[in-house]
């Protein structure tokens, strides 16, 4: 299903609707479709059409025409977005072939190396509220937040509801941050002892709120008020609550101020091990190196990944069999990964049948689709000639260095030697 939304004079070339605009849009429908085998189907898209000209319609397609009011005004009801959009009530309720937490892992990991916009936003979020522990007097922002937004208390208890939406959510991120931080007790002088979380507890005065009325300290008490002679100095132990804090008393060194460290090997925040606590690294994908090498084509890469995930349909049924084999070339079936274990190395031929690979996948998939959507389809030898001439072309567009393994891999792909 295909939504199409054109406006006329909406504030740039890329969206004027005029004709060559629209030209450009067919244009490229019609390339996608050579490439996967996918067309659009005119009785399942719609044309949205707002400001322009009847005669523009030249998709071939139903046609809906709003008025530009419409665009900005809010719909009151269900009725009404229906109405005006019919498709809305199918877009976004199908299975996606890959989902955006997979996408967003590193290709060590079997994703596609992209950031995740969701887990970069909390990342820069985290670095703002490091500068507030921080506090060392770089940014007016961080010493306004101190002086009229946290005043007497600090990040880690402040729980008013009023502030901006921004604040709001930069709040429930503390636990995260929590994660993050590391507070090395010195001296005492500067961590609260109720309100900081130097202790594995967190906050003492939101994980044991008797205790300020129990040991009669305030709650702007810092730690050097539990601090003698560079030593531990809590009441007896006749509370559970404080049996277990003094059991769990982090290491001390009073000879030295206190400090708020990053849990990194050089103690300063990055993003990179922001990113790494949101988002903990998942186990190595050993079959991530089939998407790599000098000779890869994106978009085979991309069908070939999907296809390692299981994301299309099991290949006994995407590629039909006969009691002889294969449909395609009569052979039997063999798993991908079964396939991957003799394309391993940085050898220039191992990079060319690891494309070869890739390549094979992608048009048997775009074989699969002409198939089934628009009747037609072509031989095992025809599918095999594209194989060849795209990593033929590949290899030919490539900038590898003369070298024995240069020769052999043109002597193998039968191209002439320059």
């Amino acid at each position: 299903m295909v939504l199409f939304t054109v406006f006329s004079k909406a504030g740039g070339d890329f969206d004027r609707a005029d004709i060559p605009s629209i030209k450009i849009l067919t244009d490229t429908l019609s390339e996608f479709a050579t490439f996967s085998g996918l067309k659009v189907n005119p009785a399942m898209s719609q044309i949205i059409l707002s400001r322009c000209s009847r005669q523009r319609n030249s998709f071939g397609l139903r046609a809906r025409r709003i008025f530009a009011y419409q665009i900005s005004r809010r719909s009151e009801n269900a009725g009404t977005k229906d109405e005006n959009f019919p498709l809305a009530r199918t877009i976004g309720r199908g299975t996606s072939k890959g989902s955006m937490d997979q996408i967003c892992k590193p290709k060590a990991e079997g994703g596609l190396g992209m950031r995740s916009l969701v887990i970069m936003n909390q990342a820069l979020i985290l670095k703002q509220m490091w500068r507030i522990l921080q506090n060392d007097g770089s940014s007016i922002w961080v010493d306004w937040i101190q002086r009229y937004r946290l005043r007497h208390s600090t990040l880690w208890i402040f729980n008013r509801t009023t502030g901006s939406w921004c604040w709001k959510k930069m709040i429930k991120l503390r636990p995260i941050l929590q994660r993050g931080v590391n507070y090395k007790v010195g001296d005492g002088s500067s961590f609260s002892l109720w309100q900081d979380v130097w202790h594995e507890r967190g906050p003492l005065c939101l994980s044991y709120p008797r205790g300020i009325e129990v040991t009669g300290l305030s709650l702007s008490s810092t730690l050097s008020s539990v601090l003698q002679r560079n030593q531990w100095c809590w009441l007896a132990a006749t509370d559970s609550d404080i049996a277990e804090i003094v059991s769990l008393l982090p290491p001390m060194n009073p000879s030295t101020t206190d400090t708020i460290c990053w849990r990194s090997n050089s103690g300063k925040f990055t993003l990179n091990s922001a990113i790494l606590l949101i988002q903990p690294p998942s186990p190595h994908a050993h079959w991530q190196g089939l998407l790599q090498g000098q000779f890869k084509i994106s978009r085979h890469g991309f069908i070939l990944w999907l296809a390692i995930l299981e994301s299309f349909p099991p290949w006994k049924t995407m590629v039909p069999r006969t009691e002889n084999g294969c449909v395609l070339c009569g052979g039997q079936f063999k798993g991908i990964m079964r396939a991957s274990k003799r394309l391993r190395g940085t050898h220039l031929v191992n990079a060319a049948l690891r494309a070869t690979l890739a390549a094979l996948v992608y048009h048997i998939w775009a074989e699969r689709n002409s198939r089934k959507f628009t009747a037609t389809s072509s031989s095992a030898e025809l599918i095999s000639n594209r194989v060849l001439e795209d990593i033929r072309m590949r290899i030919m567009a490539a900038d590898v260095p003369p070298s024995l393994q240069t020769r052999s891999l043109y002597r193998i792909w039968k191209l002439a030697w320059h």
